[in-house]
């Protein structure tokens, strides 16, 4: 009967620590399961803005390179203009008399050049058959000119006018300030072949294609992208893992260990530790995963963080205001990046202390964004007064204040509207106040829309 009893006792034992055992196990794999998804979505996060960023200077190379060969090629039209019409004004000058036949054989020989002859403000010669008869447009006067020449640039034309006062003849030569060439396309797109993991492809192809970020080069419709390769992200994330599942299968063997050897007792000592072990990670996923979200130099959220945070936390029920540093460039020119960041740390916790209950993220760079439940005359108030702080801040360091640290910001008060909509308009009212001077917090509902037309329009 006793060893009948130790062996059932025995048996439920064993059956009770297998069974803890593997709940134990399946614990410690969920949380890796969640750890993984964490550095997963993180480390995708993380390649897409390197690949955006990568667009961006892929980008400026394409329209640097483009105005280089834009200017060239304007150059070199300008120079066959102007010696094309040189030419037939020494051939005109030569002749005894002047004969329209003349001049519209040289424009019919000449068919890369565009241009018109005029005489008593008629056009009596053209490269284009549709001008004949009518009034002739002379942009400038060359008869002020020892050369009887001028030329001038007017609504995106470049004209070069020579003045025969043998014939009271004005000759006129133009081309566009702006050319399109094909040539200019081939050199951009070889260009972008230059580019490692660069695909250039036609629109519907490009869209097409999953994970990949890509942009259109406008003035010759050009798509271009930058696969993301998922493999190497799951890589990246495996070796990021390796050190936490060690952790994770040396803990495993350790309670096991324990269970074995210490019966129903250990094993109660057991499963309260592993509630305890298991709060610890808990507070490391979730520490991980708040790192993720925080801005690292000034302790802010980051846009991930605030657009999280917003919707969770402030339920999109607050005022959003764009907060932008004025001559903090001047800061770093003048006294290098460290002071720089170090404004930027002082000016982080000037937020932190005037809008305690409001959520403040770090947009980028010297870009801040609020969102606050406070009255709208109240963040005003509070916004002048960071901006009396920061200057105080500013002569402490710089003794001869040649710029002036400011805030210049923009607020949408409707609370009511989308995330988008507020961002928009707290966008439109940062531009205007940056656009009125510097040192201004300006109110989306206070602007003047038909003068801001106006404005946009000269």
């Amino acid at each position: 009967m006793v060893k009948k009893f130790v062996a059932v006792t025995v048996g439920i034992v064993t059956l009770f620590i297998i069974t803890l055992i593997v709940v134990t196990y399946n614990f410690f794999t969920d949380k890796l399961e969640e750890i993984q998804g964490l550095f997963q979505s993180y480390q995708y996060n993380l390649v897409m803005q390197e690949r955006r960023d990568l667009v961006n200077v892929i980008n400026s190379v394409l329209e640097k390179r483009y105005r280089n060969l834009q200017e060239q090629l304007v150059e070199r039209k300008i120079l066959e203009i102007k010696a094309n019409l040189k030419a037939l004004n020494r051939l005109i000058t030569l002749d005894n008399k002047i004969t329209k036949q003349v001049i519209d054989t040289f424009f019919l020989s000449n068919p890369n050049l565009d241009g018109y002859a005029v005489k008593d403000g008629i056009i009596i010669s053209s490269t284009s058959l549709m001008d004949l008869g009518r009034r002739g447009f002379i942009p400038c006067d060359p008869t002020k000119s020892i050369l009887h020449q001028c030329e001038k640039i007017v609504n995106g034309y470049y004209y070069f006018v020579i003045y025969n006062p043998k014939y009271d003849l004005y000759l006129v030569g133009y081309t566009q300030e702006k050319i399109k060439n094909e040539v200019i396309k081939e050199e951009l797109i070889r260009i972008l072949k230059s580019f490692p993991n660069v695909i250039v492809a036609p629109k519907e192809v490009i869209q097409s294609q999953k994970d990949i970020v890509y942009r259109e080069f406008q003035p010759f419709h050009i798509f271009y992208g930058i696969k993301i390769n998922r493999q190497e992200i799951h890589q990246l994330v495996e070796n990021a893992m390796l050190p936490i599942r060690s952790y994770f299968k040396a803990l495993f063997l350790q309670y096991t260990l324990w269970a074995l050897i210490g019966g129903i007792f250990i094993m109660v000592l057991f499963y309260l530790f592993m509630i305890k072990r298991a709060d610890q990670l808990e507070r490391f996923f979730k520490e991980t995963e708040m790192k993720a979200l925080k801005d690292p130099m000034t302790s802010l959220y980051n846009r991930s963080g605030f657009s999280k945070l917003y919707q969770e936390s402030m339920k999109g029920k607050c005022a959003l205001v764009l907060v932008d540093l004025d001559n903090f460039k001047y800061i770093n020119d003048k006294f290098g990046h460290e002071k720089g960041d170090e404004v930027l740390k002082f000016f982080s916790n000037l937020l932190r202390s005037y809008f305690p209950d409001s959520l403040i993220g770090r947009w980028g760079g010297d870009e801040f964004i609020i969102c606050t439940r406070q009255p709208i005359k109240e963040v005003k108030n509070r916004l002048y007064n960071i901006q009396k702080a920061l200057r105080d801040f500013q002569e402490s360091f710089d003794s001869e204040m040649e710029k002036l640290l400011s805030i210049s910001g923009g607020v949408c008060a409707d609370r009511d509207l989308s995330y988008e909509e507020k961002f928009k308009k707290a966008d439109l009212a940062l531009y205007k106040s940056k656009k009125k001077g510097k040192g201004l917090i300006l109110l989306y509902k206070e602007l003047d829309y038909v003068r801001m037309e106006k404005e946009d329009l000269k």
